[in-house]
């Protein structure tokens, strides 16, 4: 079965349907925002962990020890996958539907072996659920929806230019295994991002780019970024500029953190 979800969808403001599961969605800046950038950022790290991951990311934090203890305790740790692992304890399962709460249009709740969703489709109540059978599924539709770079993915994609996947593998290289959760990068954070689009944009600005989905903000970054580059090399072709005249000009530098309102 073809898990890619279609470009038309991806940009869609509306809710993606899923068969048996209900509506996932790509939420707007304005939504993670409301919710928190860390917290959010947790949530897209919890979206790609594998269980040895997962570990990692909760031995960070002494308040998760007596999960962290728990699985210390397991046997055959190799043979336990990541959902039977979040099923057997109650901090998981907790953590978990928090998560797919703030992805899925409807509400989540946790039953013994699945989480049950319910939603509304053409103005009927619906009963949907993520079980050990499409939780995998779930989480690779919501990496899709949220931009969220993968390795599997990164073969999937395809650039108009070298230059064009250089720079989407820079901005997203923060969201790669743990540096997903620990990257310091100010100049790829996606408030320096947002910060760098609105002055750039002709309409595109501080009050209503909170409107946009985390993919579509994405998308139209890259795609400014791409014609910016396009706009360049027709400069030079139509011999407004040259070759020499950009020797020493760098083309990332109008992406850079700037630090002028710290104290």
């Amino acid at each position: 079965m073809d898990n890619k979800i279609s470009y038309f969808d991806l940009l869609s403001p509306d809710p993606f349907f899923v068969e048996e599961v209900g509506y996932l969605k790509s939420p707007k800046l304005k939504e993670i925002s409301k919710l928190g950038y860390n917290l959010y950022m947790t949530y897209c790290y919890l979206l790609t962990a594998d269980l040895e991951e997962y570990m990692k990311y909760l031995q960070n934090y002494p308040s998760f020890k007596n999960v962290v203890d728990y699985y210390n305790k397991l046997n055959k740790k190799e043979d336990i996958l990541l959902y039977d692992f979040i099923m057997s304890n109650s901090f998981s399962k907790e953590l978990f539907k928090e998560m797919f709460s703030f992805f899925i249009c409807g509400e989540v709740y946790i039953q013994k072996n699945y989480f049950e969703i319910k939603y509304i489709k053409n103005e009927e109540d619906k009963i949907g659920k993520i079980s050990f059978d499409n939780f995998d599924l779930v989480r690779d539709y919501l990496i899709q929806l949220n931009c969220i770079p993968k390795q599997e993915h990164k073969k999937e994609l395809k650039f108009n230019s070298k230059k064009s996947k250089e720079l989407f593998e820079k901005f997203n290289k923060k969201h790669e295994k743990d540096e997903k959760i620990n990257n310091k990068s100010k100049d790829t954070d996606l408030a320096n991002l947002i910060s760098i689009y609105c002055d750039d944009s002709n309409s595109i600005n501080f009050l209503n780019v909170w409107d946009l989905t985390i993919y579509q903000f994405h998308d139209q970054f890259l795609r400014h970024n791409y014609l910016k580059q396009v706009e360049l090399n027709r400069k030079i072709y139509s011999n407004t500029v040259t070759f020499k005249d950009i020797s020493d000009f760098k083309q990332e530098e109008w992406l850079k953190y700037n630090d002028w309102l710290k104290n």
